[in-house]
């Protein structure tokens, strides 16, 4: 059912609907849309600009899925709402249109319920497997003989490849500690410089302090001639 005013809600179609259909069971299913009223204004406004009455007349507008019981009951339903006239508050006046839908499937009903939903901490596999994760987690945390470690460290093969990147392995950890070395011999000599001029500071201020006096050597000034 198309061409149903956007005021029209679910409630009064629905009530409509009913009335036709009563207790027969001719209606088997129902879904209900909505139209936009300022959709279905803004659509009419740009039809008549064009001169177009009926291009974009169902745009905004309602509409409602119906599933019916048969044919026949199809025919009675056809004859009772198509061409129906709904007139809304503001004056306007909308024609119902029936016709069949496209797509004649509708959406099954609720899902049965699985029986064995929330049953798992029950099921016998799932139990053994906890038990088997139990299994491993304790054989982990013991270690294993000592006798038995040793067999694995014989059984254990180092191919050429395994030596050769244990080779590398022990240059780049030979090389970064090297790297590290020089790094802290630098810091613990600039840490001395600092140190040195810091006290060097120290004793020309107490020099000054009690009236001594220091010579400061000038370069490319080898005379013995003093400034004024």
């Amino acid at each position: 059912v198309r061409m149903l005013p956007p005021e029209l809600t679910e409630d009064v179609f629905r009530k409509q609907v009913e009335d036709f259909a009563g207790d027969t069971g001719e209606v088997q299913w129902m879904r209900f849309w909505r139209g936009d009223l300022q959709r279905q204004q803004t659509a009419s406004s740009s039809a008549r600009s064009r001169g177009d009455a009926s291009g974009s007349a169902s745009e905004g507008c309602s509409r409602c899925y119906v599933r019916l019981r048969d044919h026949e009951a199809a025919r009675k339903f056809h004859g009772a709402f198509h061409g129906h006239a709904y007139v809304t508050e503001r004056g306007h006046e909308f024609r119902a249109t029936v016709s069949v839908a496209p797509n004649q499937r509708c959406p099954k009903g609720r899902k049965k319920r699985d029986p064995k939903e929330n049953t798992i901490e029950k099921d016998g596999d799932y139990k053994r497997f906890l038990a088997s994760l139990e299994e491993d987690s304790s054989s982990q945390r013991q270690p294993p003989p000592p006798q038995q470690q040793q067999q694995q460290a014989e059984d254990l093969v180092v191919t050429p490849l395994m030596a050769y990147m244990r080779k590398k392995a022990a240059q780049r950890a030979a090389g970064a500690k090297k790297r590290r070395k020089k790094g802290q011999d630098k810091a613990r000599k600039a840490k001395s410089n600092n140190k040195n001029a810091k006290n060097k500071a120290e004793r020309e201020r107490e020099l000054m302090s009690q009236g001594g006096f220091q010579l400061v050597r000038r370069k490319g000034n080898k005379g013995g001639g003093g400034g004024g």
